[in-house]
């Protein structure tokens, strides 16, 4: 029988996560190029194997997260390493970094981004990051810039209750702290004692390119606590944002959740909000798929509509209100079965944002090719009440039903641009929510 020995095989691909090596600079506005043609940035199709690319990617990205977080080091922005609670990297211990800003200095106001769980720490776009936008607009380095240029520093008194003793001087001044959550990198390696990403597991050394992955075991290759995001989201509220040593207890916090990892945000929320409650000021979120039927608790509810708002992607122009959220259920939400049983000559249905095939053998339904809200009358006759039973039912899938306030971001392609997009406008509403609350 014929065997094919390790040797023969092709060996894995090497690229080391240096930028000059790989033929690249980043220039002073933050943006990575090409060294011999500037105008050029990173291609991932280098060659047409797949391996090979994503390989090389890996260690593109792994430069870039170098750059990235030598940036924030320098804004004061550094890793706290989690379930350990440590600002030095626990040494071959399972662990997670977030990012906090000005350690022991307790601001009255806190922005608190929680990113999805595909990306890696305070990386929004590396669609954005790696081309024209740069570290600036891909990255956490330009919102905090804007941050700190939107809102006023905050003094903190070194003898103050909530002071940690940390605190070199009587009168520090702060900016609006920082704190970044990871629920991306929930992945670690024993290997090389770090936290990563699926994506970035996936690009790990193999014994030949023609192995599969190393796989993941549930408990040795995860973080105590942090094993999923929805866990990870709940360990840093508990254990980061309700600890007087990081946050002041009577701080605002300004929470922005990008796509699923705002998700997260609305669902611990709604199971622990009278905790929280007084000291949430305003939330901001991308793309979310919580519905006011996942909202459980009246409270949050009444706060979302009143205190969130939330981009999606949309063909419209930046910032156009695309929907509100309902008040109270609407008719759409009932039985269609009960409908046509309570009204045996005409149904009635609430249509909002929805748009279904015109049925002109039906009285009224080509109105309901419309794009505001609108009671449409339906009349069944004899044996067509099936069909539009299923008209509706379609009209009930159809039916957006938000929490907040929902906004165009002025993205049309990729969700995880929104962030790019929108975080100026962001910080200039949560400055508008600080300066009410302080009157």
């Amino acid at each position: 029988m014929f065997r094919q020995r390790l040797e023969g095989l092709p060996k894995d691909p090497v690229f080391d996560a240096d930028l000059t090596k790989l033929g690249f600079k980043c220039t002073p506005s933050g943006q990575f190029v090409k060294i011999n043609e500037p105008e050029e940035f990173f291609d991932f199709f280098f060659t047409d194997n797949a391996r090979w690319n994503e390989v090389r990617k890996e260690a593109f990205h792994a430069c870039v997260r170098r750059e990235l977080y030598q940036r924030l080091a320098t804004a004061n922005i550094r890793p706290l390493y989690l379930p350990q609670l440590s600002i030095e990297r626990p040494v071959q211990e399972p662990h997670l970094p977030i990012l906090v800003s000005n350690p022991g200095v307790l601001s009255k106001h806190v922005v608190v981004i929680v990113n999805e769980r595909v990306q890696d720490l305070a990386i929004w776009s590396y669609r954005i990051l790696c081309r024209q936008g740069g570290i600036n607009d891909g990255s956490a380095v330009g919102f905090v810039d804007h941050l700190r240029s939107v809102f006023k520093g905050e003094e903190v008194l070194a003898d103050s209750p909530t002071s940690t003793g940390i605190l070199k001087t009587p009168n520090a001044q702060s900016d609006p702290s920082v704190i970044i959550l990871n629920p991306g990198q929930l992945l670690y390696s024993h290997r090389f004692n770090r936290a990563l990403t699926y994506a970035s597991w996936q690009a790990f050394p193999r014994e030949s390119a023609v192995h599969e992955t190393p796989r993941i075991h549930p408990e040795h290759n995860t973080v105590s606590g942090n094993r999923k995001s929805e866990e990870h989201v709940k360990f840093v509220f508990n254990n980061v944002l309700n600890n007087a040593q990081y946050v002041d207890p009577e701080a605002q916090l300004y929470i922005l959740g990008i796509a699923d990892g705002g998700d997260s945000v609305v669902e611990l929320l709604n199971s622990e909000w009278p905790k929280y409650c007084s000291r949430i000021a305003a939330i901001a979120l991308t793309q979310p798929t919580s519905t006011s039927s996942t909202i459980t608790d009246p409270a949050l509810a009444s706060f979302l509509t009143q205190n969130a708002k939330s981009w999606m992607v949309s063909p419209e122009p930046f910032n156009t209100l695309l929907q509100k959220p309902q008040p109270a259920p609407t008719p759409i939400s009932r039985s269609f079965s009960d409908a046509l049983n309570a009204l045996p000559d005409t149904m009635t249905v609430t249509v909002q944002k929805s748009v279904v095939p015109t049925a002109p053998e039906y009285v009224g339904a080509e109105g309901l090719v419309k794009t505001e809200s609108q009671e449409i009358a339906v009349v069944p006759r004899g044996e067509e009440v099936d069909e539009i039973k299923e008209i509706a039912n379609e009209i009930e899938e159809w039916k957006q039903d938000v929490i907040c306030e929902t906004f165009a971001s002025g993205v049309s392609d990729y969700h995880e641009n929104i962030v790019p997009s929108i975080y100026k406008h962001v910080l200039e509403w949560f400055r508008e929510v600080q300066m009410e609350k302080d009157g």
